[in-house]
């Protein structure tokens, strides 16, 4: 077989493997903080659950949702080996990433097709609150990047999705814990999300926290879905392997 028609079975090959086991290249759940509370309880079941982590539920009678700053007190020291940032530097990003997740999950109600939470400005009464903290953050790095390029290049096409894990310490990363409360907490969540696998160049690697921001965007539309998601029905993860 000639090699023009080897890549492309190769990379389809990749992709079959891919649409099997991609749950199992999920980065692990983050270590819980003490943002969140004992109950309602939190469980481990991606067939129901974009996020790791989650517990309780989101259907209530209220009609309107108040999103509270995002909370950087829970923000844990940079924990990969590759990664050169000063704490100075991924705080004032942290900061610039937490106002970043207060806008996107307040566009996600706005820009909904079938919204049940209207957002409001202010906490109050007839209100849910979101409370949302991150607890890892991670940035790309440039070793990183041009490691997983080279192993994408210089290999076989799609070896970063073979090996997501073992070049897992090359990935940035972002963790992310809320709570939803009325009267007394209804609902909990945690996740982690790191820098996709990519078949060719892994573009949000480009940019030293692109990753943290595409997470943030993914969070914040499938939070909203889970709102207005009957219990027992599933809600779709984001996908763990990227094209670029």
């Amino acid at each position: 077989m000639s090699i023009s028609r080897t890549i492309p079975c190769l990379a389809f090959f990749v992709a079959g493997l891919c649409s099997c086991s991609s749950p199992s290249l999920k980065a692990p759940a983050a270590e819980v903080s003490s943002f969140l509370e004992a109950k309602p309880p939190l469980k481990a079941d991606r067939t129901l659950s974009p996020f790791a982590l989650s517990g309780g539920s989101l259907v209530t009678t209220k009609q309107k949702i108040y999103i509270a700053p995002v909370s950087l007190t829970y923000l844990r020291q940079i924990s990969k080996p590759l990664v050169k940032e000063s704490e100075a530097n991924r705080q004032k990003a942290a900061r610039e990433l937490a106002d970043y997740a207060r806008e996107q999950f307040a566009a996600a109600f706005r820009n909904s097709p079938a919204a049940r939470y209207q957002v409001e400005a202010e906490p109050g009464p007839d209100c849910l609150t979101l409370e949302l903290a991150f607890t890892e953050l991670n940035p790309n790095t440039f070793t990183g990047t041009v490691s997983r390029f080279a192993i994408n290049n210089l290999a076989l096409p799609g070896t970063d999705v073979l090996f997501a894990k073992a070049t897992r310490g090359m990935k940035g990363n972002v963790a992310v814990e809320g709570k939803v409360s009325g009267e007394k907490l209804i609902y909990q969540f945690a996740d982690n999300e790191e820098s996709k696998s990519a078949f060719l160049l892994p573009v949000t690697d480009l940019a030293e926290y692109g990753q943290a921001r595409e997470a943030i965007r993914d969070w914040a539309k499938q939070f909203e879905l889970m709102t207005r998601t009957a219990a027992g029905e599933p809600v779709k993860d984001s996908s763990v392997i990227s094209w670029f």
